[in-house]
């Protein structure tokens, strides 16, 4: 087995060598997520999807972590191999998130085969000369390609006059053949092929490039959601148990007191990534990697290639610099669930879990739904930007005062002071009609959000048992950041729009409260627990039974 990491042999501009890894793996771990995850939503909105088919994706995701963290933890402590288990999580989730770039290439090949608007029109009234059962806007969005071209030029005043004379005219007798003069430029130039939708024939003329001419695509709506929630559900698997491990690792190696030293550059990452990523997404608009369109829309929309290259050049990145990291050899495990089981029966970790939850909960709402209550008052890009950057970088400076207020109040009252910050920004937001004022209620967010990821950590610590940290580390942060965060964000989507953003806002500020009721019984449980662990983690033998104080 290998030293502890909590004292360091030589220093290196004032950076512990034997902890450099874990500050690196953090930050480019979060950059990474934050470069092209981050904006999962809006990617899926380009592909045509539905609000309902984003929410759904997005909760699949957060659920799925409930399930695969617990699995590689168990994993983990069974082999005690955390680097190799690490590294095969960067990997897997590296090609399954980058798939999604495929997905991106062929939905753009059907956008360009669809040709420009008024060709689009053209053929649609045809076939509705034929006899096409349907209105035409309802054979206009059957594909995820057409209302994705809708969407991009409805700015540009292609759907003005032009739609109403095509639909005039929508049950005369002209085909693209016979259609001259004035609307000449409504016609599918130099069509050779006849199209029905009531019938699968095809003519004899026609091809397979005109089948996928705005008429069948390559890829249907459900198609490219069946394609998303398979990279996705699988992408998650892997990355949804990254940070249960690493965190374990680390809190292992450097102990409560160093923790946050080296979780305080995950938000450091993230904010870069972020800004980094959204810059680039806007300065390579119009710019096709792997396939050049011959029929660009205007105004074009952010490019998401670019921000899945760099998610991806920054996992390649992170695996060959995980490869060369050494990490602190756990011992073998081959009893894992029979002690966890034995913890999850106590009283004061029933009720912990339910706080966790519970700060799931509240944290997604204020996370899913920040920058839609910017908008509802009127702020500018610039403000929606700022929101995540203020958040980010008042996170970072925060994380190591959080391990130092851990030495005063215990992990009982960091859970508190979550709910009690919580509440507070969410009181906050509610009564705010600038919407500037935001950044102020964001950088306490800040500190909330260090205090909110850093104590489920040292909680799963505290009541882990010797031999199945990294599991137990699995279990707390399936449940606060996999189940809590998609009830939030399903709970927030259900009432946002009926309600609006102050009630919502509100409402979950008593929730919040009604948190310290568990909070409150854990207490109590954990003074009358025989054993409580010794939260010294910088000791040189964790699974030592010496590690273990009984408490009178």
């Amino acid at each position: 087995m290998e030293s502890s990491d909590a004292s360091p042999s030589r220093p290196c501009f004032a950076i512990n060598p034997l902890t450099f890894k874990y500050k690196v793996l953090y930050f480019f771990n979060l950059c990474g997520r934050a470069c092209f995850l981050k904006f999962l939503p809006v990617f899926y909105r380009q592909l045509g999807m539905s609000s309902f088919q984003t929410g759904l994706l997005v909760a699949i995701r957060l659920l799925v972590r409930l399930l695969s963290a617990p699995v590689w933890g168990v994993l983990a402590d069974r082999t005690g191999r955390y680097k190799v288990v690490l590294i095969v999580i960067l990997i897997g989730s590296t090609l399954s998130f980058s798939s999604l770039a495929g997905v991106l290439v062929v939905h753009e090949m059907d956008v360009d085969s669809a040709g420009n608007y008024s060709n689009i029109m053209a053929n649609i009234r045809w076939n509705m000369d034929l006899g096409t059962s349907g209105s035409m806007e309802e054979f206009y969005n059957a594909t995820s390609a057409f209302s994705v071209y809708k969407h991009w030029h409805s700015k540009s005043g292609i759907f003005g006059g032009n739609t109403m004379l095509m639909m005039s005219h929508a049950k005369t007798s002209v085909t693209p053949e016979q259609n001259t003069g004035e609307n000449a430029n409504d016609t599918l130039q130099g069509a050779s092929y006849k199209s029905h939708t009531t019938s699968t024939h095809m003519e004899p003329s026609e091809t397979n490039e005109s089948k996928n001419n705005g008429i069948n695509p390559r890829l249907t709506s459900h198609q490219i959601f069946a394609l998303c929630l398979i990279a996705v559900v699988t992408g998650e698997f892997f990355l949804g148990s990254f940070f249960p491990l690493m965190d374990n690792a680390c809190i292992n190696s450097v102990g409560v007191d160093g923790f946050g030293k080296q979780r305080m550059f995950s938000p450091l990452g993230f904010g870069t990534g972020a800004f980094i990523a959204g810059l680039a997404m806007d300065q390579t608009r119009g710019v096709h990697y792997f396939y050049h369109p011959s029929h660009a829309p205007h105004p074009e929309p952010p490019n998401f290639m670019t921000a899945i290259v760099m998610f991806f050049g920054i996992s390649v990145i992170m695996t060959v610099l995980m490869c060369g990291f050494q990490f602190k050899m756990e011992k073998k495990s081959s009893m894992v669930w029979q002690p966890v089981k034995a913890v999850l029966r106590k009283p004061a970790v029933i009720c912990g879990l339910l706080v966790c939850l519970i700060v799931g909960i509240v944290s997604s709402v204020i996370f899913a739904f920040i920058l839609w209550f910017a908008q509802d008052l009127h702020g500018t890009q610039l403000l929606l930007g700022l929101t995540e950057t203020v958040m980010s970088f008042t996170a970072t400076f925060f994380y190591p005062l959080v391990t130092k207020l851990h030495k005063k109040i215990g992990v009982g009252g960091l859970m508190a002071s979550s709910l009690l910050g919580l509440a507070g920004v969410l009181i906050i937001l509610s009564f705010l009609n600038n919407p500037w004022l935001i950044l102020i209620a964001m950088a306490l967010y800040g500190f909330v959000f260090a205090v909110m990821k850093t104590s489920p950590v040292i909680f799963a610590k505290t009541y882990s048992p010797p031999e199945a940290t990294a599991t137990m580390q699995g279990i707390v942060s399936g449940v606060q950041l996999g189940l809590g965060m998609a009830m939030g964000g399903v709970i927030g989507g259900v009432f946002y729009h009926p309600y609006g953003a102050r009630v919502l806002f509100r409402g979950t500020a008593v929730l919040a409260g009604i948190g310290f009721i568990p909070l409150g019984i854990m207490y109590m449980c954990s003074r009358s627990d025989q054993y409580t662990v010794l939260v010294d983690a910088a000791s040189p033998s964790v699974n030592d039974p010496n590690n273990y104080e009984k408490i009178p």
